[in-house]
């Protein structure tokens, strides 16, 4: 009778264990906006720490890869990244009248971007390589109670700040341009209408760099119906290898109505993007002419050019492409004061699994959720 018992009290330790972690694998929005990973506990007013085992594939020989900074620090035990988040208020009150970027105070995203950017230093030194640096920003976001927003930004940057944009795998690009009659000069006279090409970033390996595809097309002539296509007039060249890509925002100066350029960078090696930085007072057409990067591609688009980048997420199933800092109420198409749908279900990678997303559902809340690589909704 003692092997039954045994058996027994095994199996109900079991069932115990997997079965409380199984009803606690779930992020939960509270209504303060902040997101808490499984892990997290309510109170989150304190430092944070988290490690992450296995963050690079061995100890390295460079002594010099940890990070200190006011908001996040890294410290490196081996392969183990042990990760330290000092929370802070991210927005301004709703009566403060010095609030910037749409009420988020402005020097925490500088603090984001100078880790990340600290963090690709020490990667081009051989702290880690591409891809664990990739994986280790994700993991940080994964951990982290976080508003979503603020994930958004630590994961995949913020070009308000840094002026740029990398285009990865999770991305797509969209191109309008204007189409003229062959041979006759560009001018409104000429003018036929407008196709709007949408370009893919496709993985090939582990690394990542991608190849960018053209995913489809479409043309809208003047006073007639639009219809898609399968070439388009204005296509785009890059690298025929794999490569890093990147869309760089610059301004023109002397413009009354500042108008914004956009610049597309290809390039083998991730340190020759970071290579190209617009100096003061250099005009967008000339930015390409200035670099002295060798294997950079550079290509400045014209002014009447509009250049979209994109996020990929899953909507009942089927790809949807939504801004790049977009919110859940986008990818439902859903007007201002509609309410989320009854069956609405969202679910968001955590250490390699889709879990879900637990909300107060009478509320709102949850179509303010900023959406990130890998989310999935069905409703």
């Amino acid at each position: 009778m003692r092997v039954p018992k045994i058996s027994l009290s095994i199996a109900a330790f079991i069932l115990l264990v997997f079965g409380c972690q199984r009803a606690a694998t779930a992020y939960r929005l509270r209504h303060d906006g902040v997101l808490l990973p499984p892990t997290a506990a309510d109170n989150t007013s304190q430092t944070v720490s988290i490690a992450i085992k296995r963050a690079r594939h061995e100890t390295q020989k460079t002594t010099d890869c940890d990070l200190s900074g006011e908001l996040l620090s890294l410290r490196w035990v081996g392969s183990a990244a042990q990760v330290s988040f000092h929370s802070q208020s991210f927005f301004t009150p709703p009566d403060d009248s010095h609030k910037q970027g749409g009420g988020m105070y402005v020097d925490r995203l500088i603090a984001i971007s100078k880790f990340r950017a600290e963090l690709v230093e020490r990667q081009a030194n051989g702290c880690l390589s591409e891809i664990e640096s990739e994986r280790l920003l994700r993991a940080i976001v994964e951990n982290l109670p976080l508003p979503p927003a603020i994930a958004y930004f630590l994961e995949l940057g913020s070009y308000d700040i840094t002026g740029y944009i990398d285009l990865t795998r999770d991305f797509r690009m969209q191109v309008t341009s204007p189409i003229y009659r062959p041979g006759s000069q560009l001018s409104a006279n000429n003018l036929l209408g407008y196709e709007t090409a949408n370009y893919v970033f496709v993985g090939e390996s582990s690394e990542g760099r991608t190849r960018m595809r053209l995913e489809s097309a479409s043309e809208m002539p003047i006073g007639g119906t639009p219809f898609e296509k399968q070439m388009v007039h204005n296509e785009l060249r890059s690298l025929k290898t794999p490569a890093y890509f990147r869309l760089l925002f610059m301004t023109e100066e002397g413009t009354s109505n500042r108008l914004t350029r956009a610049v597309f960078l290809s390039a083998r090696e991730q340190n020759k993007l970071a290579q190209a930085v617009p100096r003061h007072g250099t005009a967008p057409d000339a930015f390409c002419a200035s670099l002295s990067i060798s294997e950079l591609t550079c290509m400045v688009f014209p002014k009447n050019f509009g250049v979209s980048p994109e996020l990929r997420i899953r909507v009942n199933h089927k790809d949807v492409f939504v801004p790049v800092g977009g919110m859940l109420q986008e990818a439902l198409s859903l007007p201002n004061e509609a309410d989320p749908p009854s069956t609405l279900r969202v679910l968001r990678p955590f250490h390699g699994h889709l879990i879900p997303i637990k909300f107060d559902r009478p509320s709102r809340d949850i179509l303010k959720l900023v959406l990130l690589p890998g989310d999935q909704i069905t409703f």
